[in-house]
């Protein structure tokens, strides 16, 4: 993690204003995007990413960070997301909030939403896992590295001791074969 990700963090904790606001404009895009690709739905997806930057706000005395704060953050969002498909499948006919514990002010009308998205979407979670799972190892290790601990090219050939041309290498192979592999979903 960079000196910077910890001072912000820092921040975070103890409450400055102008930590949460830079992580909001740094991150929220990146998040809204994401849970697009989960919910399938712009308004809702703006809400689920309103969600996770609360959730972050009422968790921030107690943050523990390991990895990265981006990767916490994707983290975060996926929960939170999931959480909502979940209650979506089991309760179709009501509005709820996405949170579990305490819930959040904003009501989801969960009409909205399709179990098949949800099946078509655990599906295509299943079939990623086991796509970088049978990646080689060098290029599994490499492209768990960049996309869930979110490190950049040069970290990554430091710590696995290669050099940044290796570390594209492995990203721009996994990538290619995950785009082959995931093919049907596209649509």
């Amino acid at each position: 993690m960079f000196t910077q990700e910890k001072k912000l963090i820092k921040q975070l904790k103890n409450g400055r204003d102008e930590a949460y606001q830079y992580l909001f404009d740094k991150y929220y895009f990146s998040l809204y995007r994401m849970a697009i690709f989960y919910v399938s739905d712009e308004f809702l997806a703006e809400n689920i990413v309103e969600d996770c930057f609360i959730y972050i706000w009422k968790k921030r005395e107690e943050l523990e960070i390991h990895s990265s704060l981006e990767g916490y953050l994707f983290t975060t969002l996926r929960h939170i997301s999931l959480n909502y498909l979940k209650k979506a499948s089991k309760n179709p006919e009501t509005n709820f909030s996405v949170f579990t514990e305490g819930g959040s002010d904003i009501e989801y009308p969960s009409n909205e939403f399709s179990i098949l998205k949800k099946l078509v979407a655990q599906e295509l979670d299943e079939k990623i896992d086991k796509c970088i799972a049978s990646l080689p190892d060098a290029c599994r290790q490499v492209f768990y590295l960049s996309r869930f601990e979110n490190l950049t090219y040069k970290e990554i050939s430091e710590r696995q001791g290669i050099s940044v041309n290796t570390v594209r290498y492995h990203i721009k192979n996994a990538l290619a074969f995950l785009r082959k592999e995931i093919e049907e979903f596209m649509d």
